[in-house]
């Protein structure tokens, strides 16, 4: 290659990030289209939002650096528009090249996808776990086939459609723990959606008079209609009556939180029986002697299922619980009034916790520190 072809015109790069051209490289020499090829690489794994951390600088003097040690006639003429100024990821574009290259030669040359394995905020293997109904115990990342199942992985599994007699009836119980979640159909087309520290026990055929599922924990359902056969969703205090709706079940720490999307739902509890109409909720806590019904925003309790961690006024105690189950993590915060400070976000689940607690410190007077190997967070009050 002739060094025309190693330099990199710092200018036109940044008018293609400006102007979003990253497909067409036709005015690109050799040089600056594999540079801007690895730029989209990098971008396409990374959340946005993370690059505020990026030191700019130290990026554009990690890619100038890399470059002229693969070759000594590599030449960055420039470095007009890189500021040390970025802060915000849709502040200025024309900052991305610099910033993706801080990620990653931070990596140690990792490829962008090993970037994205290489966090420790999530435990692996998922040890996801299937108790078969013929006792054996197997975690469903590993497993590629399962018996009367037309799918399964680490990430959903899928029954042939069908049903069973009444003669013997065998249930499973799926385990998930803190730090995922997992979809499952049933052989009846239902659909299910556990959250993080929750249980499935289920038939892997419904037999031909009912359909009956136990839930600890937190799922969401969308029931497959069958008149004949009415389904039934039972916990600890509660069961749940449907022919075909979509709800969510909560009965995290012993309380009942039943949410019903569409449809229509009889929830008997404590002697009681009170029908649910879509966008209405049946909440009770322990001793379960006050049960109440109440219209709610059902997304603010089903967000979780699309990966989305919905807060409306919810003290951070409240918060930190739920992000303890979604991020495998214990949280302890400091005593005193902080606990019920309230809160409102609507935000994606971000891959680290720690894009979570950077934004709870933005918006309380708690600092978080975060102890990775103990998986530990511990809250300090301050003073802003």
């Amino acid at each position: 290659m002739d060094n025309s072809k190693k330099n990199i015109d710092n200018d036109k790069l940044l008018h293609y990030l400006e102007n979003g051209q990253t497909q067409d490289y036709s005015d690109l020499n050799e040089s600056e289209q594999a540079l801007l090829r690895e730029y989209q690489a990098i971008k396409e794994e990374l959340d946005l939002k993370e690059w505020a951390k990026a030191d700019v600088e130290e990026g554009w003097e990690a890619l100038t650096q890399r470059l002229q040690q693969q070759d000594l006639d590599w030449h960055m003429p420039r470095k007009t528009r890189v500021l040390p100024m970025w802060r915000y990821a849709a502040a200025a574009v024309v900052l991305l090249l610099a910033g993706a290259s801080w990620y990653y030669f931070r990596s140690a040359g990792q490829h962008p996808s090993q970037i994205a394995a290489g966090s420790t905020e999530k435990a692996a293997p998922s040890a996801i776990t299937l108790l078969t109904a013929e006792g054996d115990e197997v975690q469903l990342d590993t497993l590629t086939r399962l018996k009367g199942a037309t799918a399964v992985n680490g990430e959903e599994l899928i029954y042939e459609k069908g049903q069973g007699t009444n003669d013997h009836i065998s249930y499973n119980t799926l385990i998930v723990p803190r730090g995922y979640t997992y979809h499952l159909v049933l052989s009846d087309g239902t659909k299910v959606w556990l959250n993080a520290d929750s249980r499935l026990r289920y038939p892997s055929r419904f037999p031909q008079d009912a359909r009956l599922v136990t839930v600890e924990g937190e799922a969401y359902f969308e029931v497959a209609t069958d008149a004949a056969r009415p389904f039934t969703v039972q916990s600890n205090h509660a069961s749940i009556k449907v022919l075909g709706t979509a709800f969510n079940i909560n009965t995290y720490e012993d309380n009942i939180a039943a949410t019903l999307v569409q449809g229509k739902i009889v929830v008997h509890h404590q002697g009681d029986s009170t029908y649910l109409h879509p966008g209405q909720q049946l909440l009770s806590k322990a001793p379960y002697d006050n049960a109440k019904v109440r219209n709610v925003d059902t997304e603010i309790y089903t967000a979780w299922k699309d990966g989305e961690l919905v807060f409306a006024e919810t003290t951070l105690e409240d918060i930190c619980r739920r992000l303890e189950r979604v991020y495998n993590y214990r949280i302890i915060l400091p005593e005193g009034e902080i606990r019920n400070r309230k809160i409102e976000a609507n935000l994606p689940q971000y891959r680290e916790i720690s894009t979570i607690t950077e934004l709870l410190e933005k918006m309380t007077d708690v600092h978080f520190n975060i102890n990775q190997k103990e998986r530990i967070i511990t809250g300090y009050a301050v003073n802003k």
